[in-house]
């Protein structure tokens, strides 16, 4: 048996795969918005020039050892609150 689905209705796969890319752009913006938070909280007079940039770096550059899990999953939501409320 073959499911119908009604005329201008969309099925499951269809749309899946626009949630999916939306939702990595969505975890793209956070892990771009943690950089920022890092970079803002590291711009005070105290903060040395070699070791802010070490530390942006060092942000930027963490997801790569989760690989593709970094984007499809929920974890950079939470971390933006953290450092957002950190920076503040």
């Amino acid at each position: 048996m073959r499911l119908r689905y009604p005329e201008r209705a969309r099925s499951f796969d269809a749309w899946a795969g626009d949630y999916d890319k939306a939702f990595m752009g969505f975890e793209l913006v956070c892990g771009l918005a943690c950089i920022a938070f890092v970079a803002l909280a590291l711009a005070t007079p105290e903060v040395r020039a070699r070791r802010a940039y070490s530390a942006i770096a060092l942000t930027a550059l963490a997801p790569l050892a989760l690989g593709p899990l970094t984007l499809q999953r929920f974890d950079l939501w939470a971390t933006v609150f953290c450092i957002g409320g950190l920076a503040a």
